[in-house]
């Protein structure tokens, strides 16, 4: 059979049909670039979380360990204070057990109020000691919550620039697959149509990666202040086992010298 088509007219439909397949490869190369781009970058932004996330609660534990530990050995020291006052006070009973009640009273008072000074200082620079390791830890906390934001947002602000760049690239490239007078008269919606879907894209990839960023921001900072609620309890507990600490110990002084 003869094709009584024109080479005219079957020109033109080649013409069509390799502009459109031009189109089709580059919205298909733009998808598939970055739908991979975008893959990589929601997990890069999963695993900064994660360790911000891991880094938030060991610091939270060191700190939390570091300041009862420091509470407890101060009220040992207190303690012993008062045990090696006691001490003092019967080895002097015993060796100046010729010395007048009058003597020896004096002698205690003053054993009692140099320990009692003690115990006060001990207490006092203990309950500093242990604000200035809360400080600590919520500046270290609160720097590494600050360090992983930035770096999540940097890292979507990277890509999201790149899509963007790229997205202008493939627009320029469909226009000037419009060149051709032919394309612009049957082709030319075509064309937009591969610009929509390119532009549509590129939001919809920018959009997910805003979201997903947001949701990890959002997961650092509701556990930091989690863990900075917990610092400040460490720390109003610590202060208190201290306090009371002290108040047993002077409780004890006072009944030495009685």
């Amino acid at each position: 059979m003869v094709d009584d088509a024109p080479q005219s007219d079957r020109s033109l439909e080649d013409l069509d049909k390799r502009i459109e397949s031009d189109r089709r490869i580059a919205v298909t190369a733009f998808e598939t670039s970055f739908s991979g781009q975008v893959v990589a970058a929601i997990s890069a932004i999963g695993e900064i979380n994660q360790v911000a996330n891991a880094r938030i609660q060991t610091d939270t534990r060191v700190a939390a360990a570091r300041i009862a530990s420091h509470a407890e050995v101060t009220c040992i020291e207190l303690l012993s204070t008062v045990e090696l006052t006691a001490l003092k006070i019967d080895h002097l009973k015993s060796e100046n057990s010729s010395e007048t009640n009058g003597a020896h009273e004096k002698i205690t008072a003053k054993i009692i109020n140099e320990a009692r000074l003690e115990i006060e200082d001990s207490c006092n620079n203990s309950v500093e000691e242990i604000r200035r390791h809360g400080d600590m830890a919520v500046a270290q906390i609160s720097e590494n919550v600050n360090t992983a934001i930035a770096t999540i947002q940097k890292h979507v602000a990277d890509v999201k620039s790149e899509i963007e760049n790229n997205e202008k690239i493939a627009v320029k490239k469909l226009e000037a697959s419009k060149v051709k007078k032919r394309t612009l008269e049957s082709a030319a919606d075509d064309g937009e149509e591969a610009k929509l879907k390119i532009t549509s894209f590129s939001k919809e990839v920018t959009n997910k990666l805003t979201k997903m960023s947001a949701a990890a921001i959002l997961d650092i900072n509701r556990l930091s202040s989690a863990v900075l609620e917990e610092i400040s309890a460490v720390v109003t507990t610590a202060e208190t086992k201290v306090l009371k600490m002290k108040e047993v110990a002077l409780s004890r002084l006072r009944n030495l010298k009685a």
